[in-house]
């Protein structure tokens, strides 16, 4: 059984990252249907992605970074590399799926 939810997650990578794969292999352990974007091989869509939030205040600092979109409403995250803080981020994320279920 899946997380329900109308929200669609992006996930920005690169290839041979590990916190890009982990990250990727929980969301679908909770189900969470996800598209994974990676960045050298689709670099107009990254550049594109980090020029529109700029704007926003977002930065595009660390991989992955992560995108929930819900309509036209957009969050960002950083996902850092530290394992504690990592897990930290996991809880931030799977709090924003669930707001507003």
């Amino acid at each position: 059984m899946g997380l329900k939810t109308n929200k669609k997650v992006t996930i920005y990578i690169k290839n041979g990252c590990k916190t890009c794969h982990d990250f990727s292999s929980w969301l679908g352990s909770i189900g969470m249907k996800h598209e994974t974007v990676e960045i050298v091989q689709n670099k107009e869509e990254w550049e594109a992605a980090k020029e529109e939030d700029q704007r926003d205040g977002v930065k595009f600092s660390t991989i992955p970074t992560i995108m929930i979109s819900d309509g036209d409403e957009r969050t960002y995250f950083n996902m850092p590399r530290d394992f504690k803080k990592f897990e930290e981020g996991r809880v931030l994320i799977q709090n924003e799926l669930l707001k507003g279920l």
